[in-house]
């Protein structure tokens, strides 16, 4: 880059990595929801579904009697691996000046543009794998929460009882939502009142307490060029953590700095390769109608 006698350059060269990574990793929740697979090379993966999730049981047998052989059966897909990432351009004088505040920000940006991609890209394969018929995992809420009849922990209950029936309600449950059926949720008197029994928790923190065993992230990531985007703030996901959703990391962000032709500025590069896979869609249920 020709910046080696500068110590501006070189302290805003060590610093390109740790701040957009600082910036991205509070806002990103798919690390959270997800079963983390590396991939290390190859431009495709493949990945299966089982046919039926109960494909083996087991019998009691009298001594010395067979016992009963089962199949696993298996459907296969593929999973590809784009390039996601940005190029922001920033003045060299910026860095000259020693304008690290500007600087921040600028690299903070490329951190929070990182994990809002990300984020969408992962609740866009949840929500189109949510099943919405035979099962039907497919909750409609009894009222907007915004409503004097709202009923969230009705909603809850009933989204949860979906992966219970089959056998996904134990381990690491989720529920993710916009942050305004969030507000809602927040100010609901059972959870803000009788779940605490008098202890004001809800009142002092920012997180909710668990209900019924599941936790809850809250995300204005919820937006996709498919047309979800009118969707975004009006359902509720959720799942069962320990099972539903692989993520598929083929290259983590990295960055390159690159000198623009003929001009005094660079263009920081971010970009990663991964990709996400609904392996176990009936670990996974919607509440729509939350808010309109």
């Amino acid at each position: 880059m020709g910046f080696s006698g500068n110590s501006n350059f070189a302290l805003f060269t060590e610093q390109v990595d740790a701040t957009i990574i600082r910036s991205m990793q509070p806002k990103s929740i798919y690390p959270e929801i997800v079963r983390k697979v590396s991939v290390n090379k190859g431009n495709v993966r493949e990945y299966n579904k089982i046919t039926s999730d109960t494909p083996i049981s087991m019998n009691k047998v009298s001594e010395g009697s067979e016992f009963e052989a089962s199949t696993v059966e298996f459907d296969r897909y593929v999973v590809s691996f784009d390039e996601v990432g940005t190029a922001p351009r920033l003045s060299k004088r910026t860095i000259e000046d020693a304008e690290w505040d500007q600087v921040q920000i600028f690299l903070e940006e490329i951190g929070f543009a990182a994990a809002r991609t990300i984020n969408n890209d992962c609740l866009e394969v949840l929500r189109a794998g949510v099943p919405t018929s035979s099962p039907d995992h497919s909750v409609a809420a009894t009222a907007l929460w915004s409503a004097a009849t709202a009923d969230p922990l009705k909603d809850l209950s009933l989204g949860l009882a979906t992966i219970e029936a089959n056998d996904y309600g134990d381990g690491r449950l989720y529920g993710i939502m916009h942050s305004t059926p969030m507000a809602y949720l927040r100010l609901d008197p059972n959870v803000s009142r009788v779940m605490n029994y008098g202890d004001a928790s809800v009142l002092k923190g920012k997180s909710l307490p668990e209900i019924f065993g599941m936790k809850f992230l809250t995300t204005n990531s919820l937006t996709s060029q498919t047309g979800w985007a009118n969707l975004a703030n009006t359902m509720v996901l959720g799942l069962n953590a320990d099972y539903a959703l692989n993520y598929y990391e083929r290259q983590p962000l990295q960055t390159e700095q690159i000198d623009v032709a003929k001009s005094r500025a660079i263009d920081v590069i971010a970009y990663m390769r991964y990709n996400f896979a609904s392996v176990r869609p009936n670990a996974t249920f919607q509440i729509t109608g939350v808010y309109s």
